[in-house]
C-alpha cells in the first residue's frame, strides 16, 4: 500500500474481527435493522463532522445507500444463523465470487495466478483448528 493508507488497513483489519463477535452478541438483545440505524447513524454523524457542510445528496448515493443498508442487514441476518467465524470466512471470500462472475457476466480477463494466490489465502483462513493447535 501507499503512503500512510497502510496503518488505516491496519486498524481497519485489527478492529473489524471482533465486531463480529460483538456484533452477535448484541443482536440477542436487539433487531437486525435497528443495530443498522444506529450503525448508519454512528457513521453519518462522523462523515458530517469530517465533511462540515450539508453534501449535495445525487440519486446514485441514495441507491448505494439503500444497497449499503441491505447488505448490512443480511450480514446481521446471516450472524443470526451462522458463527462469527464462518461469516467472516463467507465475507472474505466474496472478491472470489466477484472474479468469477465478472469472468462470466462482464466478459472479464481474469489473472489466474493472482486469483490461485487468492484462493489459497481462503484455503488457509478456512481451515478450522482445534483447541489443540492441530488440524480438525
Amino acid at each position: 500500500m501507499q503512503g500512510e493508507s497502510w496503518k488505516y488497513a491496519a486498524i481497519y483489519i485489527l478492529l473489524s474481527i471482533p465486531l463480529n463477535f460483538l456484533s452477535k452478541d448484541i443482536l440477542s438483545v436487539s433487531g437486525p435493522f435497528f443495530l443498522t440505524f444506529v450503525r448508519s447513524a454512528i457513521i453519518a454523524a462522523f462523515l458530517m463532522l469530517m465533511m462540515r457542510r450539508v453534501p449535495k445528496i445525487e440519486p446514485f448515493h441514495i441507491l448505494m445507500a439503500s444497497l449499503i443498508y441491505v447488505s448490512t442487514v443480511l450480514w446481521l441476518f446471516s450472524l443470526i444463523f451462522l458463527t462469527p467465524g464462518d461469516s467472516i470466512v463467507l465475507g472474505y471470500s466474496m472478491p472470489m465470487i466477484a472474479v468469477i462472475l465478472g469472468r462470466f457476466i462482464l466478459g472479464e480477463k481474469g489473472r489466474i495466478w493472482i486469483s490461485l494466490i487468492s484462493l489459497s489465502g481462503f484455503v488457509v483462513y478456512s481451515v478450522p483448528i482445534s483447541s489443540a493447535g492441530s488440524f480438525a
